[in-house]
């Protein structure tokens, strides 16, 4: 008579190499997530930079960066006036009158919300980032911190997080958390 099925041994020794995988992997896989994360946050900012400097170039108008405690605001997003963190969101607009300051005759061009999964983008250097028409800023020089998800005691955390060094035409490179610009 042929017997199919596995034994008692069989599965217990099946769980413990499970359990053995799942506790080695989900740490791995919290640090991955966070340096997707953090990678991620990197180039959305950076596009928003290259945008808001074409722009003003294009339009032959001042365009500003700000970050925003209101950027998804259903009336109108408003700077988030010495705000070093960015992870509440930014607006990119036209700045025809008052620098970093939306105005009824500013256009909004785009508008980032708040972003998921971070531990902040914290901006060393100023606030807003303000393009002219000669695709140069004022207060551009600077750089932005991407703080992980995970906690700063972690042996990951400096790993994973991330820093983005900005010149005064709007360039970006990507550091290290630990290398200054």
């Amino acid at each position: 008579m042929l017997q199919r099925g596995f034994t008692l041994v069989e599965l217990l020794a099946v769980m413990a190499v499970t359990a053995i995988l799942i506790a080695v992997g989900i740490p791995q896989l919290s640090q991955f997530s966070a340096s997707r994360a953090a990678n991620s946050h990197v180039a959305m900012l950076a596009s928003a930079l290259r945008l808001a400097r074409s722009e003003a170039v294009r339009s032959g108008t001042p365009v500003t960066v700000c970050p925003s405690f209101n950027a998804e605001s259903a009336v109108r997003p408003d700077c988030n006036g010495g705000a070093n963190d960015w992870a509440s969101g930014w607006v990119i607009f036209t700045d025809l009158g008052v620098l970093n300051v939306i105005e009824p005759g500013d256009r909004i061009i785009r508008v980032q919300g708040p972003i998921q999964d971070s531990g902040g983008i914290q901006s060393q250097g100023g606030a807003s980032i303000n393009f002219f028409p000669t695709g140069i800023s004022l207060g551009g020089q600077r750089s932005f911190s991407f703080l992980p998800l995970i906690s700063p005691s972690s042996p990951s955390y400096n790993d994973t997080a991330q820093r983005m060094c900005v010149d005064n035409i709007g360039s970006t490179i990507r550091r290290k958390y630990s290398e200054a610009c």
